[in-house]
């Protein structure tokens, strides 16, 4: 409910203008592009900002597309790998940024990667998708506040630490389920 009142503004601002939900998750993919060049060059208040943004169009299109009830498995797809694809782009910024040991960039992003791909494999396996632990929104969030800080370091040994919890618990839940 309250993610719903959050995004209505951005819904709305896309239903008028006839933007499809797909075009949505361009926009968000681009705008991570940019946000991991501003890591790159080592201006982390801006990439920070612009990944913020990034992470609200991710929630907004797919509420577009149950919106205009487009809401399909091919968006859904795209959605993922867009996700993916963003996620990418902020660490490999990072990494050009020289914020934090190379180790620690390793850890995070596999461990954030394999998160995702748990939240989705819980699907095939007990037909309903687990969101529990430190998921990409967490990623967003600790990334953005870290980032006003200019403190990208602690964002980067946060998220590849929670994210290996968050492995650990979603894999056990999994097993637990099969």
């Amino acid at each position: 409910m309250v993610r719903e009142k959050c995004t209505y503004l951005g819904v709305m601002f896309f239903h008028k203008l006839g933007i499809s939900a797909n075009s949505v998750s361009v926009i968000a993919l681009l705008l991570a592009l940019i946000s991991g060049q501003f890591y790159a060059v080592r201006m982390p208040l801006i990439a920070g900002i612009v990944f913020l943004m990034n992470g609200y169009l991710d929630i907004v299109d797919g509420d577009l597309a149950r919106k205009n009830k487009k809401n399909d498995k091919r968006g859904n797809f795209v959605d993922h790998i867009f996700d993916r694809i963003a996620d990418a782009f902020i660490f490999i910024g990072i990494y050009l940024g020289g914020y934090v040991d190379n180790l620690f960039i390793l850890i995070a992003v596999l461990s954030s990667y394999i998160t995702s791909y748990l939240g989705v494999s819980a699907e095939l396996f007990n037909s309903k998708r687990n969101y529990s632990g430190f998921g990409r929104v967490h990623r967003i969030v600790v990334l953005f506040v870290f980032s006003i800080f200019y403190r990208v370091d602690i964002a980067v040994y946060l998220i590849a630490i929670l994210s290996t919890l968050t492995v650990i618990k979603r894999s056990f839940d999994i097993w637990k389920n099969i």
